[in-house]
């Protein structure tokens, strides 16, 4: 068999298999001149097959050393097998395939650390892609180099159902997102939320736009939509209610800024009426140390007063105005008499204003005669609402 002692050179190929024979004329450990592979060379003296770095080294391709020398007139004959590769087949630490590849069976790509199979298309302008099929039906994940936005599509049967381009833009239905996420459909139903296992109705909630380009969001039918905020929005965790849509159209906002005052404003000649009780105040701007609401967000306010008026002596010309950071705003109600009265005159008014409000602004009500005045207790009332 080619390859072991005896054979003749031309019968081992150099591209296989390499074969030297050493005669001893004198005593030597240095066998040199040779071409072999480290760890694939066969040492043999006198028929007799040495042990690789027990009876000789080989380390550097080129020269052997023997441990024991041998002598004069002894024969010893070096091996050395080449390296080798079987043709149209990929060696288990890497190489190269070119062409089609079909496999009829699972691929597993196992490694320690972050495994990785790279598509790569040579040139610019491709658009590289892996496909999964079932008879005619198929989704593609294609990498689209050949526009300038260098998108990536999840295709079904070659037509782009969502796409992600390189800044990161996310287009359902479209292949030109104009936003981080823009959603795209010609019909109704464009984004829906479905909770499953509720207790009643289908739990569902819808943002659509119409044909006319109105847009609508819509709810379960005799459920409420209820906006609010969370200290986790994400879990739901710590939610508090906001506004409120019933299913009639009822809107409800439990801390729209708001509060009556009552009672207590007695003897305010040329000065602010001071109500000292409170029937409620939602945001807590009423002072009823200084009669002052202080507006607690910008807007635009509604305030309301309905009181009875009573002041004593022959002169009973009175005038109450609104405030609005200490100046005059507006009449409250006014009376202007010739007559004298020997006995305490009394009068109801009301009155109803709104005012624009920067944050801060303070609206308060101001007798602007010189001579105290009683407001009853019981029978006025002074407040007011954030209208918007």
């Amino acid at each position: 068999m080619a390859g072991y002692i005896g054979s003749k050179a031309s019968v081992v190929s150099s591209g296989a298999e390499r074969k030297k024979t050493f005669t001893i004329t004198g005593a030597t450990t240095s066998l040199t001149g040779l071409n072999y592979t480290v760890g694939k060379v066969h040492v043999f003296q006198n028929g007799v097959r040495l042990v690789d770095g027990t009876d000789y080294t080989a380390t550097n391709g080129t020269t052997i050393t023997l441990t024991a020398a041998a002598q004069n007139g002894d024969n010893v004959v070096v091996i050395s097998q080449a390296s080798f590769q079987v043709a149209d087949a990929l060696l288990t630490t890497g190489g190269t395939l070119t062409g089609d590849l079909t496999v009829g069976g699972n691929i597993l790509v196992e490694k320690t650390g972050n495994p990785t199979i790279t598509n790569k298309t040579t040139g610019a302008g491709n658009n590289p892609s892996y496909r999964l099929q079932a008879d005619t039906n198929y989704w593609d994940f294609q990498g689209t180099f050949s526009n300038a936005n260098d998108e990536l599509f999840f295709m079904y049967n070659g037509s782009p159902k969502m796409g992600i381009d390189s800044s990161g833009k996310v287009g359902i239905g479209t292949n030109s997102p104009n936003a981080t996420l823009t959603v795209s459909q010609g019909a109704n139903n464009i984004f829906a939320v479905e909770r499953t296992g509720v207790s009643n109705g289908s739990g569902q909630f819808g943002i659509n736009i119409e044909s006319n380009s109105q847009a609508t969001v819509s709810y379960d039918d005799g459920a409420p939509l209820v906006f609010g905020t969370a200290s986790s929005p994400s879990t739901h965790a710590g939610f508090t209610e906001r506004m409120k849509i019933d299913a009639s159209g009822r809107v409800t906002k439990p801390y729209q800024p708001s509060f009556r005052a009552t009672s207590g404003a007695a003897n305010t000649a040329s000065a602010a009426l001071v109500f000292t009780q409170k029937d409620f105040d939602v945001s807590n701007s009423y002072s009823t140390s200084t009669g002052r609401f202080t507006a607690p967000l910008a807007g635009t306010y509604l305030f309301y007063i309905t009181a009875l008026y009573s002041t004593g002596g022959t002169s009973p010309t009175w005038k109450v105005s609104w405030e609005k950071n200490g100046s005059f705003d507006a009449v409250v109600g006014e009376y202007q008499s010739t007559f004298n009265s020997t006995s305490s005159y009394h009068t109801i008014f009301n009155s109803t204003i709104t005012m624009s409000l920067a944050s801060g602004d303070y609206v308060n009500i101001k007798n602007m005669t010189n001579q105290g005045v009683h407001i009853s207790g019981t029978q006025t009332k002074f407040g007011g609402y954030l209208l918007g």
